[in-house]
């Protein structure tokens, strides 16, 4: 099986039922039926390639080659009109398409046929080329290949055939082509490389620095191709191609020893990952010339009838997967320098993902398509943003702050409170001292929420602990301060479990308390702490309805939001005095569909482009539609001060 993608997007699958297409949600598939006219003589297809226009070419399990017209969603037999002429039929071995709109149909017996894309479906403009007739220097064609010039290179056994405006003065046989740099290299079939000298046609050839009596592979192991990789029977060799200078690897190891790098992969941290004819894989540094043989773990190894191809390719996280010889699919761990099985579920060994790979294919989205002898796997990787560290036992994990210092205040329901380093790493625990130590000690009460205002103070909200405030001493510790509610003091803070904190943009700081509701934080004239709540001087705050406050936060325009477990309420935060604020109180109405869809509010958020949402216990997430003023709400639709429509 082949896979493809074409120019708009879409997948395509040589299968052995036919040729299908996939568009992201369904396949569609396009074969030959009794009686339909298609001039397919199989439904078995072995290789597909897009022709410029974006028509799939198809080489069938029979040798013969189709182009599909995505228009009409028919299959031509481009040869049948030359098979007539020339009386013979032609067994086909390889489709090469260029980007010029050109394709090579190569066949046995050294026939070859240049085809015009844009004329071929009405047989026009294709040409055979062979040695009988003069135009190919050889009978056997190795490879097919465009240069940056447009000029066709076609390697044949007896020499290499240009079609273009270069000339070659050298009848000596290569198999592959490469251009790096405007510079064409040459690799003969005696294990050669040569630089093609465009001014004259001549040919150089290359010393290497070791014996080679075959070169596998060629490609660039640098952006700026300046530093080229030839895979062969003896080693590993570079070439510098500004200092014109080449370097040998033994890729031999202790428990590897082949010295025949085959396949060659540079992953983006500049390593090479060669595959020789034993098991396993072999790392090696360029810069050091320190190499690693690999193989695959062996426990829970199946068996297949046939060995898995070579596979080997980066997700878009940096994760580097392969199939090491006579091994399963893995990943590299660059931690622990370990390939690694995929289990689907780390803790069921039954889980492992171990196709056996026929083909594999990775689409412009980055997944990759595995086709194995029954089917097709896809893998799709999604961004890796987070890594899960298990604390306390599993105990919930109630609050975070990052601070100023881009450090992770990170509170469990175990009482500890944890300080990572922007680069991750554990700084310490903070002590019931305000002492930032590295021995693990617990805090002591249960931390609900944080935060940091403008002046560099850390507030804590606790449950049934009340209110802690830290004032950095120095870089290791913290001068505490606690309030609490006081029966006899009515200023003292409404109630002892605090849910949620926050700054305004007139820099007020409200308290929200699970019981006691909202608390602003003031100062009276002897530098005393005061806190103002429906207890005093807060007196249109609805205490019937919202004392249980989880969250508050602010929506633009200073309208500040209230998330309690019934309903939600909305005031401005633009007041003269605390008896001046009115609240405006909005819940689930039964039949309205644009009402909040559960009274009981866990969360509120406004992102980037000042949308508003609302996080409710059941109720999902509902956004704010109507228009946010500083006293009054209007409802896109009607005007009401009294409800919000979501």
């Amino acid at each position: 099986m082949n896979i493809m993608q074409d120019k708009k997007g879409f997948l395509w699958f040589a299968t052995w039922n036919g040729l299908n297409k996939f568009d992201g949600y369904t396949f569609k598939n396009y074969k030959a039926f009794p009686g339909d006219g298609c001039t397919l003589t199989t439904n078995r297809f072995s290789y597909i390639t897009e022709s410029k226009d974006g028509d799939i070419w198809c080489k069938s399990y029979d040798n013969r080659a189709y182009l599909f017209d995505i228009q009409t969603e028919k299959f031509i037999d481009i040869l049948l009109p030359i098979e007539s002429s020339l009386q013979q039929t032609n067994i086909v071995s390889n489709i090469y398409t260029l980007n010029k709109g050109i394709t090579w149909i190569t066949c046995e017996q050294g026939y070859a046929f240049r085809i015009n894309e844009q004329t071929c479906k009405e047989g026009k403009d294709i040409i055979l080329y062979s040695s009988f007739n003069q135009n190919l220097k050889g009978n056997k064609i190795f490879d097919i290949y465009e240069d940056s010039d447009g000029d066709e290179w076609i390697m044949t056994d007896k020499g290499v055939t240009i079609i273009g405006k270069k000339r070659i003065n050298s009848d000596y046989p290569f198999k592959m082509v490469k251009e790096y740099n405007k510079r064409i290299y040459l690799i003969s079939t005696s294990g050669k490389i040569a630089i093609y000298d465009p001014k004259n046609g001549n040919i150089k050839f290359q010393e290497l620095p070791c014996p080679v009596t075959d070169i596998y592979s060629i490609s660039s192991i640098s952006p700026s191709n300046d530093r080229i990789g030839l895979g062969t029977d003896n080693g590993f060799i570079t070439y510098d191609t500004e200092k014109k200078k080449f370097q040998h690897f033994n890729i031999q190891t202790a428990t590897q020893p082949s010295n025949e790098a085959h396949f060659f992969y540079q992953d983006k941290t500049g390593e090479v990952w060669i595959f020789a004819n034993t098991s396993g894989v072999i790392k090696l540094n360029l810069q050091t010339g320190d190499k690693q043989h690999f193989t695959a773990p062996i426990q829970n190894l199946i068996q297949y009838e046939r060995d898995n191809r070579y596979m080997i390719f980066e997700d878009h996280e940096g994760t580097l997967w392969m199939s090491p010889q006579k091994g399963h699919l893995c990943y590299y761990d660059r931690d622990s320098n370990q390939l690694k099985l995929y289990f689907a579920d780390e803790n069921n060994p039954a889980s492992l993902f171990a196709p056996s790979i026929r083909y594999y294919y990775t689409d412009r989205q980055q997944n990759v398509w595995i086709t194995n002898d029954r089917g097709v796997d896809k893998i799709s990787f999604y961004p890796n943003k987070y890594k899960i560290r298990p604390i306390d036992n599993g105990l919930e994990i109630r609050a975070f702050l990052a601070d100023k210092q881009k450090r992770l205040w990170v509170a469990s329901k175990k009482g500890n409170v944890r300080i990572y380093r922007p680069d991750g790493t554990l700084e310490g625990y903070l002590s019931p001292q305000g002492i930032i130590t590295p021995q693990e000690v617990t805090f002591g009460k249960s931390v609900y929420c944080f935060m940091e205002d403008k002046q560099g103070n850390i507030w804590m909200g606790t449950k049934k602990d009340g209110l802690i405030l830290l004032k950095k001493k120095n870089e290791h510790s913290y001068l505490l301060q606690q309030f609490v509610h006081q029966p006899q003091d009515t200023y003292s803070l409404s109630n002892n479990s605090v849910y949620s904190i926050i700054q305004d943009s007139h820099d007020n700081i409200w308290i929200a308390c699970y019981g006691g509701g909202l608390n602003l934080l003031s100062h009276a004239p002897d530098g005393s702490t005061n806190f103002i709540h429906s207890g005093n001087r807060l007196k249109n705050y609805p205490i019937s309805t919202s004392l249980k406050i989880r969250h508050i936060a602010e929506a633009p325009n200073g309208v500040l939001l209230i998330g309690t477990t019934n309903g939600l309420l909305t005031f401005s935060n633009k007041f003269d005095q605390p008896e001046e604020i009115k609240f405006y109180h909005s819940n689930r109405i039964p039949n309205v569909d644009s009402s909040l869809s559960s009274n009981d509010v866990m969360q509120i958020f406004t992102d980037s482009r000042k949308n508003t949402y609302v996080i409710t216990f059941t109720g999902g997430i509902s956004q704010i539609i109507s228009k946010i003023y500083s006293r009054k709400i209007y409802n896109s639709k009607l005007y009401n001060q009294r409800r919000i429509s979501f």
